[in-house]
């Protein structure tokens, strides 16, 4: 009589997904029309597979201009979305000095720009102090993380 051999079952792991958004978007999204309208929860349960997601975290920050719109739909959208917790930083604006070398211009080269501020403490916080990790409600955290697209 011989022994069959069985696969083990895969081991579902109580997971939280943290996301900053503009990384996802400036790396992947912004360069892919078609997926700006990114499920987020679909997307996380297709790198996950085997995991029990828990939660995902999703933190951004208000931006100003004529895209202002589109961001509030997809932050409406994201709401909607059972797992989907948003979590919104700040800009800071700050001068800084132009250092392109060939330019020609002879007046101030100082300008007013917009910083991305908190994004990745507000992260860093949340792993370490945030109800998942106080609470036990989960095993693993995950950091997806996105190349630059040129």
């Amino acid at each position: 009589m011989s022994r069959g051999f069985t696969l083990p079952t895969p081991v579902r792991r109580r997971s939280v997904i943290y996301i900053d958004g503009f990384n996802l978007y400036y790396g992947v999204l912004r360069s892919a029309p078609s997926q700006k309208w990114l499920d987020l929860e679909k997307f996380c349960r297709l790198l996950r597979p085997h995991d029990e997601i828990r939660r995902i975290r999703y933190f951004s920050a208000p931006i100003v201009g004529p895209t202002k719109p589109n961001q509030d739909a997809y932050l409406k959208a994201l709401s909607s979305t059972p797992l989907v917790n948003i979590i919104l930083g700040k800009f800071k604006e700050k001068t800084m000095t132009c250092r392109v070398l060939p330019c020609n211009w002879m007046g101030d080269k100082k300008f007013k720009a917009r910083e991305e501020k908190r994004t990745d403490v507000a992260i860093a916080t949340y792993m370490m102090t945030g109800p998942s990790f106080c609470t036990k409600r989960c095993e693993r955290v995950l950091i997806p993380q996105s190349e630059p697209v040129n």
